[in-house]
């Protein structure tokens, strides 16, 4: 069972470094005004995503929940880049050229997946186990277990 968990994480990795790679030959790519998207990067970040969701629809099954509850992420590019700017200014104050470089890396690092498409997965298994998906608004500067508490809670409160 364990080396089927590693094994899944693989692919994650896999894809993680993947990306890394295609970004720097995407930058040298369009430089030279010849990109081209790559099929096989979106397959493999589709399987992932299919394979996060059937877990977590598994897992709703096993503990007979009723609900997955998913966070609604309307607006978190503008709370993430405060984040990561009030990030930056704590680690490297007075240095405004280490800031951006920083903020930059992490910017990335962090939007170089696609929720809309996970949570639509999770939607389309969930919906095959009748398992309700419903959306809650996630608050900012808590600790994820405050973060998934909240979300939970503001879903099940918002009327169907």
């Amino acid at each position: 069972m364990l080396q089927l968990r590693l094994k899944q994480w693989r692919l994650v990795n896999k894809l993680h470094q993947r990306q890394q790679r295609r970004l720097l030959q995407r930058k040298h790519e369009q430089q030279q005004d010849r990109y081209r998207e790559s099929q096989t990067e979106s397959n493999l970040g589709f399987y992932v995503e299919r394979l996060i969701a059937s877990r977590l629809v598994r897992l709703a099954r096993q503990y007979q929940a009723g609900s997955i509850a998913v966070p609604d992420l309307k607006h978190i590019r503008e709370i993430i880049e405060s984040d990561i700017q009030a990030r930056a200014k704590q680690k490297f104050p007075h240095q405004i050229e280490v800031q951006q470089q920083y903020a930059k890396q992490f910017r990335r690092s962090l939007h170089r997946w696609s929720y809309s498409r996970l949570v639509q997965c999770i939607r389309d298994r969930a919906e095959r186990e009748g398992i309700l998906v419903i959306t809650g608004q996630q608050p900012s500067q808590v600790p994820p277990e405050q973060k998934a508490k909240e979300v939970a809670i503001s879903a099940h409160k918002q009327p169907l």
